[in-house]
This record gives C-alpha cells, sequence and structure tokens, in this order.
C-alpha cells in the first residue's frame, strides 16, 4: 500500500468558537501554514446542519479572495498562501438553534496536487452565553474542549465551605455541578453567573480567578435524593444530595479525613468533615445515619476520591431512639402463630424509626406494623434486615 504524506502543514486557532444558540455571532479562524509547508490556493470549510451564515471577511494572506456560501458550506478561492504565512476567516452573522452540544467544522486545505483536512470544534452554549455545568466533567467530549478557557457558568448557590463556591445546574433532566474558587462573597440559595478560567485541581473541576456578574437570590436548592453512593460521583459534583441509610464501621469521625462509608446495597464512598465547615471530630452513636452534604472530589496517589462534605451537624441524621415499654403477649404457645405487639415509648417527638433484625426474613419483617402503618422501606445490611418508618411519626 502507498501511503501519501500531505506537504500542506498547517496550525489552526479559533476565537469566538463558544456559539451562543439563537444568536448572530463572529467565528474567527486563523490558519498559518508552517515555513516548511506547500502554498495553499483553495480551502472548504463545511458546518454540521443546522448552521447558517451570511458574511465573510478575509484578512491576512487570504486578503482579496474570493468566497462563495452554499448552504452550510464555504469555499475560498482566487489566492496564494505560501508557507510561512498567515491568512484569517471571519465568519459573521452565524447562526444556529442547535441544542447545546459540541459540533465540529470539517475544513480542507488544498492546492493542485496535496489536501490537507482538519476538523475545527466549536461548542453551542446557551443564549446568555453560559456553558452547562454538566460539559466540565470527565468521560465527556466537551471537557478537553474547555480546559483552560475563559468560561462564563452559572447556577444556584449550594454551599459555601472556605474558599470553594459550590453551584449546581440543570440541562435536558440531568443535575451537574462546579466548585468556583476563590472569593465571591455569595450565600447559598443566590443564583448567580460567573466568569473565569476552567482549570482542574486535584480531581476537583472547578473555575478559578472568578468574576461574579450577577447574583439573585432564589431559595437554597433541597437536596437531590440518591439512593447509592454510586451516584454521588463525578457529574453530581458541587451538588448538594442527600443519601439515606449509609453505614461507617470506625468509632471516630476526625476533622479533614477521607472516611469510608457504604451504602445498603454494599458500595463505598467517603465522608469528609471540613475545617471550614460547623462539624467538630465526632464519635458517631449509631453504625447507621442518613446524610446530606455537597458531593467533592479529591486525588490522591490511589486515584479519585469522590466524598460528601455535610455542611453542618444537622446534615449528619441518626435515628431517634425508642424503647420497648412492654410486649403483648408475655408468652406464646409452641407450634401456634399469634400475632405479637411492641409497645414503644419515647422520651422526644420522632419522625423517623428504624427497626432492624438478625432473625427475621425480608418477608416477615415486611409484615410488621406501626399502629397501622406499614414500612416505608425494606433493606437489608449484611445479616441484618431492617425495616424505616418515617416522616408520619409521633411518640
Amino acid at each position: 500500500m502507498l501511503l501519501l504524506v500531505s506537504q500542506i502543514s498547517a496550525s489552526f486557532r479559533t476565537s469566538g468558537e463558544l456559539i451562543p444558540k439563537n444568536t448572530r455571532w463572529v467565528l474567527t479562524i486563523d490558519i498559518s501554514l508552517s515555513s516548511s509547508s506547500s502554498s495553499v490556493g483553495y480551502i472548504r470549510l463545511t458546518f454540521p446542519t443546522g448552521y447558517t451564515f451570511s458574511d465573510v471577511m478575509l484578512d491576512g494572506g487570504l486578503n482579496g479572495a474570493s468566497y462563495n456560501i452554499s448552504g452550510t458550506n464555504l469555499e475560498i478561492s482566487g489566492f496564494t498562501l505560501s508557507g510561512g504565512n498567515e491568512g484569517r476567516i471571519s465568519i459573521r452573522d452565524l447562526y444556529t438553534e442547535n441544542i447545546e452540544k459540541l459540533d465540529s467544522i470539517n475544513l480542507i486545505l488544498a492546492n493542485s496536487t496535496d489536501t490537507l483536512r482538519r476538523w475545527v470544534k466549536i461548542m453551542v452554549i446557551r443564549e446568555d452565553t453560559t456553558v452547562p455545568l454538566l460539559f466540565f466533567h470527565k468521560l465527556l467530549a466537551e471537557r478537553p474542549f474547555l480546559l483552560g478557557k475563559n468560561v462564563s457558568v452559572r447556577g444556584v448557590v449550594s454551599s459555601v465551605i472556605g474558599p470553594k463556591t459550590y453551584i449546581q445546574d440543570t440541562i435536558r433532566d440531568t443535575l451537574s455541578g462546579i466548585v468556583i474558587y476563590g472569593s465571591l462573597g455569595v450565600y447559598p440559595g443566590e443564583f448567580v453567573k460567573v466568569s473565569g478560567i476552567f482549570q482542574p485541581y486535584r480531581g476537583l473541576e472547578e473555575i478559578v480567578s472568578p468574576t461574579l456578574k450577577y447574583r439573585e437570590y432564589v431559595g437554597e436548592p433541597s437536596p437531590f435524593p440518591v439512593d447509592r453512593l454510586t451516584h454521588a460521583r463525578e457529574l453530581r459534583s458541587g451538588v448538594l444530595i442527600r443519601i439515606d441509610s449509609v453505614r461507617i464501621d470506625t468509632p471516630y469521625v476526625p476533622q479533614g479525613v477521607n472516611v469510608r462509608i457504604r451504602d445498603k446495597y454494599g458500595n463505598t464512598g467517603n465522608i469528609f468533615i471540613d475545617r471550614y465547615t460547623y462539624i467538630d471530630a465526632f464519635y458517631p452513636p449509631d453504625t447507621i445515619f442518613d446524610m446530606i452534604g455537597v458531593v467533592d472530589e479529591d486525588s490522591t496517589s490511589a486515584g479519585n476520591i469522590y466524598r460528601i462534605i455535610p455542611r453542618s451537624t444537622r446534615e449528619i441524621i441518626f435515628y431517634s431512639s425508642v424503647y420497648v415499654d412492654r410486649l403483648i403477649p408475655m408468652f406464646g404457645k409452641k407450634g401456634q402463630r399469634q400475632n405479637w405487639k411492641a409497645v414503644l415509648s419515647s422520651i422526644n417527638t420522632t419522625r423517623k424509626l428504624r427497626v432492624c433484625s438478625n432473625g427475621l426474613n425480608t418477608s416477615e419483617i415486611s409484615s410488621l406494623k406501626l399502629g397501622n402503618l406499614s414500612p416505608d422501606s425494606i433493606f437489608t445490611l449484611s445479616d441484618t434486615v431492617c425495616a424505616q418508618f418515617w416522616d408520619k411519626l409521633k411518640f
């Protein structure tokens, strides 16, 4: 097989590549030929479906060239751009109604014998020029495109912990977040618009050198419920979440240390007590609790660690204590089925109760009644089966 290598060698630089939808925009592409490159006398750009434009300006080595627009194609001819020279293409009145996403323009440079093909990436963003927070996270094509760029973002402040302001934002039913690193002077519940450089640090996606452009109080977001720790990872970074029935195996939770927790399905994660919060190191009164907190990330030599940072002691929720006042009947007869009742007492009003047993199976514990209430949920931890009742109780 004969492999032909193009004699055209060029580098490309773009500006205006973050294109707000439903907005007339200017995209500029600078083409620089290397000193050893063959000359170029023809350029073609092909945009994806859904783009229109009506005006083109040509500068540098392309000044005086002619162009033709046909649908989403732009053809430029009538010039000679020789090695070591540069040319600029400014596409004006560029317009699209496409949804927010990453797109590519097919760019061809050619002469009578050689052709060089490249893809020039562009991104459709919101009309207010903000980038959806979902686009900043790993495993997405959008993330590497955004690295190091000056961007604008918007969202509701979920937490402010030391120099970190966590904001969250929804696009197409997907909730995601990001950290604004640097003093903004904003508070949880404020809707903000911020510009800055996208520059991750220790695994955490951050906007640094921020400038606050807009703020308005709209109310603190309700914690987003997740049923397992695997749903409190990359795409939820910066989001205030709630997860119930996590288990901790250590008798002491210090500040500033990632402490391992497990959910009811056996997935693992971490709780992290930040020194900027209103929580001291503590001894857990129980091994199982519910938790509210912001999803954070920290890289180590072992890889990325996802963790949940509660903001106050109110967000580490242990179950209310009750005790058995009496058991009815006191005795049972062997070989006969009976309904047993436990009379429960509590010195405080409680809205939540968990009943666990390592002597009953799932079917048996699901048939438990609290008065006339059936359990709200059933789950298993190792050999222990638990029934949960909540939000309806008053002892």
